[in-house]
């Protein structure tokens, strides 16, 4: 494992980056202000929007080449 900055959406970002196989990881690292808890994100959101959002993280999968 190894840890590195870089810019990611306009922010310099620190990353964890780890190898998967052949394939590289990398997990970015936030700090505790960065971080809302969950009650308060998900506060204003409707039932219906907060089941749409959970199914499609459940089903979404990224491959990058």
């Amino acid at each position: 494992m190894m840890y590195a900055r870089t810019v990611l959406f306009r922010r310099m970002r620190t990353v964890l980056i780890r190898s998967h196989g052949k394939d590289l990881i990398a997990t970015t690292l936030n700090y505790d202000y960065e971080v809302r808890s969950s009650a308060k994100a998900f506060e204003e959101m409707s039932a219906e929007f907060k089941a749409r959002v959970f199914v499609s993280a459940r089903t979404t999968h990224y491959f990058f080449w």
